[in-house]
């Protein structure tokens, strides 16, 4: 079942869990009780089918200052392990000094992450998508490259002045000037966009395309194009070509996690 969760064979002989468990008998726990909540933290995460989980409060360096108690998550998390009777926070700490959970900080926010729990249950990502699903993406990424590139010729005629006044010093050949107009093209059909008029194409966004056009090989272009393709129903997805150009090499990044 898709649905199902999976936790590693040797789940009570890891060592994160050996010593998640002693620190939770050294908290008052039996060991069956204290093993029970390392299995909960697992259900619990594959509940919420997410492998990063937001902390509302700003954090320092040093977990052991932070005050769990007023997070949310930690009384999710806590809430959800049974026999666990601590006070707030306990078994979040605990959890994070025997490695059993991570704090792992994105863009400007750091949350929770679970050891290990992704790599063997990305199909809970309500983003997965099976191998079917995959191949369907990745012809209709084919053919929207296809179509682009006889569009992006007859764009880049469009807007050669406007290209050269953009690029002035910098003035891409004729086969770069297709391709970057191309992939502008391709992003504008991922991301829902009515077909750009010539009038539309900035110089800002000229600039970006060539940038990555020229930074980036092909193969990479089409990974976070199918990443766009196969995520366009997550609201979380950057949808504007513009800012997708400008900070390419964080999407690749996404691209490539995603795919792993």
């Amino acid at each position: 079942m898709t649905n199902s969760l999976h936790i590693p064979f040797d789940f009570d002989r890891r060592d994160v869990t050996r010593l998640f468990v002693r620190k939770l008998q050294a908290l008052g726990l039996s060991q069956p009780e204290a093993l029970l909540c390392a299995y909960q933290v697992w259900t619990e995460w594959a509940t919420a089918s997410a492998e990063w989980r937001p902390l509302k409060l700003t954090m320092g360096d040093n977990p052991s200052d932070y005050l769990w108690g007023r997070d949310d998550l930690t009384h999710i998390i806590e809430g959800y392990c049974v026999g666990y009777k601590g006070e707030p926070g306990g078994l979040i700490l605990a959890a994070l000094e025997s490695g059993f959970i991570l704090i792992e900080q994105r863009s400007d926010v750091k949350g929770l992450v679970l050891a290990g729990f992704w790599n063997i249950n990305v199909h809970l990502d309500p983003q997965y998508k099976t191998i079917q699903q995959r191949g369907g993406v990745a012809r209709a990424q084919k053919q929207l490259h296809a179509e682009s590139l006889k569009l992006g010729a007859q764009q880049s005629s469009l807007i050669t002045e406007q290209t050269s006044l953009a690029l002035e010093g910098n003035k891409p050949a004729k086969e770069e000037e297709k391709n970057l107009c191309a992939l502008i093209i391709r992003l504008d059909r991922i991301c829902g966009k009515p077909m750009r008029l010539s009038r539309d194409y900035s110089e800002t966004l000229i600039r970006d395309a060539l940038d990555v056009t020229r930074r980036f090989t092909h193969d990479q272009i089409r990974v976070v194009e199918t990443y766009l393709l196969a995520s366009r129903e997550n609201p979380e997805v950057v949808k504007d070509p513009a800012r997708i150009l400008a900070e390419f090499p964080q999407h690749l990044k996404n691209a490539e996690e995603f795919g792993q």
